[in-house]
């Protein structure tokens, strides 16, 4: 688990480095959006699709 989640910082960082933004610039832009939507910036959704029936 510790390794993927190396990975997925690495991969993190690179797209961050893509886009001209550091990771602690980054962070202090998650934060702000935590603050301006009073909550975490993100949206989930569940999706389930119709059971299938066994013949």
């Amino acid at each position: 688990m510790f390794v993927s989640i190396l990975r997925v910082k690495e991969k993190a960082e690179s797209i961050l480095t893509q886009l001209g933004i550091s990771p602690t610039s980054a962070i202090r832009m998650f934060y702000s959006q935590i603050v301006r939507e009073n909550g975490l910036p993100l949206s989930f959704a569940a999706t389930f699709s119709k059971p299938h029936s066994h013949r």
